[in-house]
């Protein structure tokens, strides 16, 4: 969940109108599935195929790693943010059946140098405003952070000072790589999913690989709805959604970094561990962690219907009833790197994932709903 070069809700089931209608089908007529039904926290469990997993929300400035925050070293309101249901580190998804989200998709900001920070500007009450995010050059006024701590007032502004040069990553143009938006998502096989902690690693006491062939599985299907202002963003005119539909998977064993960058491409090639974001590995260099995620490929996991190019770059997923076949996820666009790209593998598969991605136009509302998610077979 890290490249973001793209633009970046309650279940409705029109019951009423089938009924008056010679439109509607029978949905376990026409798609006959496994349901993953959530117990009222987000706990799946499916035991003839081997499923134990939890839905969870994340975003860019939430659990580790960070990235927005301490790699991206940006103020809180230039981040991606969730306001329902809890993100992450908070491991409890409270539903109804459907999974829903609210939040805003950042708009993406330039990178930071080295001595710039961000400042937010303070109401009378002392709370940063919405808008009010300012860059300030420690080179030239230095009063900014001169308090030595993570956060300095200097007047009326509540400045966001690096306290870690170690966290410092290199990073030009714009900053795709720590602004990429938010999400949900589920956990196929979870060592532990009742549990108040998620444990991202691999083969840890965490996430283990599910094979969806070992039981015959082809592909997951799912109901989409969303509601929106038509003032909130420039989405579809149609109603279709803003979202990527993704699918990490563990990378190869031997799988480094790409240490090479197309030309023109502003991509940094390192990554920070999915669990500590101190851990920072650069370009060229093994992974922070073995087993490795594709959360930590600096193009993110493979995705419903990748192109081979950015930007721009969403599933089609529309309002209602959506089918998606393993046989149509493909990996990330990978055309900003030379060398370290990887292969969609479904027998490798961690989970799925609801990507809200940001843009640079402009800040995106979302809020929409995930239901009756199902395995299902040809």
């Amino acid at each position: 969940m890290v490249s973001s070069s793209s633009r970046g809700w309650p279940f409705v089931v029109a019951v009423l109108s089938c009924v008056f209608s010679s439109g509607c089908y029978d949905l376990k007529k026409e798609d006959p599935g496994i349901a993953l039904t959530p117990d009222a926290h987000g706990v799946v469990r499916v035991p003839e195929l081997g499923i134990q997993g939890r839905w969870y929300a994340y975003g860019d400035q939430y659990d580790e790693p960070r990235r927005c925050l301490s790699l991206g070293r940006h103020a809180p309101e230039s981040c991606s943010s969730v306001l329902s249901t809890t993100a992450l580190p908070t491991f409890d998804f409270p539903n109804d059946g459907a999974l829903c989200l609210t939040g805003v998709a950042a708009r993406v900001v330039p990178c930071l140098a080295p001595t710039e920070v961000e400042c937010v500007a303070l109401d009378r009450d002392g709370v940063p405003g919405p808008d009010a995010v300012v860059k300030r050059d420690l080179k030239t006024d230095p009063a900014s952070c001169a308090c030595g701590s993570s956060t300095c007032i200097q007047g009326s502004e509540l400045c966001y000072c690096p306290t870690n040069p170690a966290l410092m990553v290199p990073c030009e143009g714009d900053d795709n790589s720590n602004i990429w938006g938010a999400g949900i998502g589920l956990d196929f096989s979870l060592k532990n999913p009742g549990g108040s902690v998620r444990d991202p690693l691999i083969d840890s006491g965490g996430r283990s690989t599910w094979n969806p062939e070992d039981y015959g599985i082809t592909g997951v299907g799912f109901d989409f709805s969303l509601s929106y202002g038509s003032g909130d963003s420039a989405y579809d005119p149609n109603q279709n959604a803003n979202l990527r539909v993704e699918f990490p998977i563990e990378l190869p064993e031997d799988a480094t970094l790409p240490s090479t960058r197309a030309s023109g491409s502003t991509q940094w090639l390192g990554t920070a561990s999915i669990n500590n974001e101190n851990n920072i590995a650069g370009p060229g260099d093994g992974y922070p962690d073995n087993p490795t995620p594709s959360e930590e490929h600096p193009e993110g996991s493979p995705f419903w219907d990748a192109p081979v190019s950015w930007p721009n770059v969403v599933s089609p997923v529309r309002q209602g009833h959506n089918i998606v076949h393993f046989s149509d996820v493909n990996p990330p666009p990978q055309d900003q790197i030379l060398d370290g790209q990887y292969q969609w593998d479904e027998t490798r598969l961690l989970g799925i994932q609801f990507h809200v991605p940001t843009r640079k136009q402009q800040a995106d509302k979302f809020s929409f709903c995930i239901s009756n998610l199902t395995f299902i077979r040809d």
